[in-house]
């Protein structure tokens, strides 16, 4: 959010139409209105009121547009305009951001026209948006030699690894590769949180709280993330195992115990810290 606000006031040329001025414009807004007509959508679904004519099927679509689709446009829109605030450099805005918002957009509306699109196109609509990302992301990251948030353009590549696994299933190519990317999907957007949780967090509370020092370990800093990878790794190559499992234990302790050392109770008094912490809670009993 600091980098949202500090966005406002750049002195960079901004498009005519202003909600393409800032990519957390038309992507927050795309994700909340998604969410809530799709949530009405899968009511009726799950009622049994309506077939579900889909290219991913009544659960594959569940699980694939939580994460491919509403989960990765808000991060198109912070990690946007973060950029621009790290970088002093423009991002995508105007006709470029508008065609990244209409690739979205296509993706989430084809698979409800299976009779119009072959399964290809879909794949192709929906798997091209990570990578259009990531570029938009690595050009001012690159140019600005950026290396401290060069973790972020390997997540979104990861996600795209992640996307390609699910559709070389439902294509037929592949069997047996739709779960491994959806959790792949789901632990690399966990570990995004954890790393991102690790910068807002203790930076908002200790200006937002006069006096508040936020409790940071060295090691617990390193092992919250760490452990959040290992997890990742260990559930990808060996899903459901005991090591899997033990690494989950040892993420979720680590990032409870950052946590822990966050605290304060003047936290409920800024709405911002709090919704913060939620998200961050959350991220943490994702791994239990």
């Amino acid at each position: 959010m600091r980098d949202m606000l500090q966005s406002e006031t750049r002195n960079i040329r901004r498009p005519a139409f202003a909600i393409f001025a800032l990519g957390f414009r038309p992507f927050f807004l795309s994700a909340a209105i998604f969410a809530v007509v799709l949530l009405a959508r899968w009511v009726f679904t799950f009622a049994g009121s309506h077939e579900f004519p889909n290219y991913y099927g009544a659960l594959g679509w569940h699980s694939h547009e939580m994460i491919f689709g509403y989960t990765v446009a808000v991060i198109a829109g912070f990690l946007l305009t973060a950029a621009r605030n790290w970088t002093d450099l423009q991002t995508a805005a105007g006709a470029p951001l508008a065609a990244l918002v209409a690739l979205w957009l296509a993706a989430r509306l084809m698979p409800f026209l299976p009779e119009l699109f072959s399964s290809w196109l879909m794949a192709a609509v929906d798997i091209a948006f990570l990578p259009a990302l990531l570029t938009a992301l690595a050009i001012p990251l690159l140019r600005s030699g950026q290396k401290r948030n060069l973790i972020f353009l390997l997540i979104i590549a990861a996600l795209v690894v992640a996307n390609l696994l699910v559709h070389l299933e439902l294509t037929g190519f592949t069997a047996n590769t739709a779960r491994a990317g959806t959790f792949l999907g789901l632990n690399l957007i966990v570990l995004l949180i954890v790393i991102m949780g690790g910068r807002v967090i203790p930076f908002f509370t200790e200006r937002a709280l006069s006096g508040v020092i936020p409790k940071r370990w060295p090691a617990i800093e390193w092992l919250s993330p760490g452990s959040a990878l290992a997890f990742l790794l260990a559930e990808l190559l060996l899903p459901n195992s005991i090591v899997a499992g033990a690494l989950a234990a040892l993420a979720a302790a680590s990032n409870g115990l950052r946590l822990m050392g966050w605290y304060t109770k003047r936290f409920w008094a800024v709405p911002l810290l709090w919704c913060f912490m939620r998200a961050m809670r959350g991220s943490s009993s994702a791994f239990v």
